[in-house]
């Protein structure tokens, strides 16, 4: 293996690590009902858990629709909700910068 590559493999290998050891970055929500916590953005993905209404989740992402979004919860797996069961935790800011999505009361911009 040539100096170059080898090069190359251990930047890699850095990287890759110095990626996953990064906290993902989240914004708190809050379920409005009990909610099924699913596999994949759609009703079609399996059942993984569910979420209490009321209770505090970080949503990681939201698929391109808005409609379901990726959370991670203290109680449950992760997954994901449709997003018209979330709702911004009280006193929560509305930056436009953050993760949109449509919530039961129109749509919804968390800040990270």
């Amino acid at each position: 293996m040539n100096v170059r590559r080898l090069s190359a493999l251990v930047a890699f290998i850095f990287a890759t690590l110095f990626v996953v050891t990064l906290p993902a970055e989240a914004a708190r929500a809050v379920a409005v009902a009990n909610v099924t916590v699913r596999a994949g953005p759609g009703v079609q993905h399996r059942t993984v858990g569910r979420l209490r209404a009321g209770e505090r989740v970080n949503v990681t992402r939201c698929a391109s629709s808005r409609r379901w979004c990726h959370v991670q919860s203290r109680r449950t797996r992760d997954g994901w909700v449709s997003s018209r069961y979330l709702d911004r935790v009280r006193g929560g800011s509305n930056r436009p910068s953050g993760i949109c999505f449509y919530g039961q009361r129109g749509q919804i911009c968390l800040s990270r």
